[in-house]
């Protein structure tokens, strides 16, 4: 059994090396993004890295999936990726992922959201306004969100007493008006 997990892991680090090595033309790249659905944890996240870094559309449908993996830096890559890629399909599994168990996954999500500018994911991010760990990603995400909407909120923190969050809604508001 032992020795059965040891060979997985040579030929898929033997995969990752002729991968590297092939110079990724697009061919390879496409081939690749069939790696999402492996079980093994190296190929999945080369093609998660593939999927962001040419922001791969076709991917999205594996990433949405990996989003449930049980290894957390599996599920981190792919957060960032679908926001990279840049499709308002993610927006409904990002907001799910708002809920993790892992604060970099929920920060990430946050700026994801962020980057996806939709005014879907304002009522979301402004529910995790009280996490003293995510709520300067959260304001702002809303401030590239832009939805005037979310005016009364920013405005709202300008008059707490930390001076970083009044800073960050003053720029959000900035994005916004």
């Amino acid at each position: 059994m032992v020795m059965r997990k040891f060979h997985k892991c040579i030929a898929a680090a033997a995969a990752l090396v002729w991968m590297a090595s092939c110079g990724g033309g697009a061919e390879d790249g496409i081939a690749s993004l069939e790696w999402l659905k492996s079980n093994n944890a190296l190929l999945q996240m080369k093609a998660i890295d593939f999927a962001a870094e040419e922001r791969e559309s076709a991917a999205m449908p594996g990433l949405i999936v990996l989003l449930d993996s049980p290894i957390e830096e599996v599920r981190l890559k792919s957060v960032f990726a679908l926001g990279r890629i840049g499709s308002q399909e993610a927006v409904p599994a990002l907001i799910e992922r708002l809920d993790d168990e892992s604060l970099d996954i929920r920060r990430e999500a946050v700026t994801s959201l962020g980057k996806l500018k939709n005014p879907a994911a304002i009522h979301s991010l402004v529910l995790l306004l009280d996490s003293e760990e995510l709520e300067l990603a959260v304001i702002w995400a809303i401030g590239n969100i832009g939805d005037s909407r979310s005016i009364p909120i920013l405005n709202d923190l300008l008059a707490g007493e930390d001076p970083y969050v009044r800073y960050n809604a003053s720029r959000a508001l900035a994005k916004i008006r």
